[in-house]
């Protein structure tokens, strides 16, 4: 099976400085796992070409949201704030 294949791509983006914390503002409660954000770091050419290429990013942090927007991944208005920080889930069809 070719995992590779972009239904199957999800890619984890986070600033590396909120690995292992909880964002949580009374509604929403999220953990920055290592299992799930921590991996590879890449440089930014490389993230930009897999936010391109993935079928679904979850980014979190505001230097991973700037780069998203600065790249036109996505825009403002698919930006959530949790616990002040913001995160997205875009999913390409």
């Amino acid at each position: 099976q070719d995992f590779r294949k972009k239904e199957r791509q999800v890619f984890a983006i986070c600033d590396s400085n909120l690995i292992g914390k909880t964002l949580n503002d009374g509604k929403h409660k999220i953990e920055i796992t290592e299992r799930f954000y921590k991996g590879i770091e890449f440089p930014e050419d490389e993230i930009i070409s897999f936010m391109r290429e993935g079928a679904n990013l979850n980014i979190v942090g505001k230097e991973s949201m700037k780069l998203a927007i600065d790249n036109n991944i996505l825009d403002e208005d698919s930006i959530k704030k949790v616990d002040g920080i913001p995160i997205a889930i875009v999913c390409n069809f």
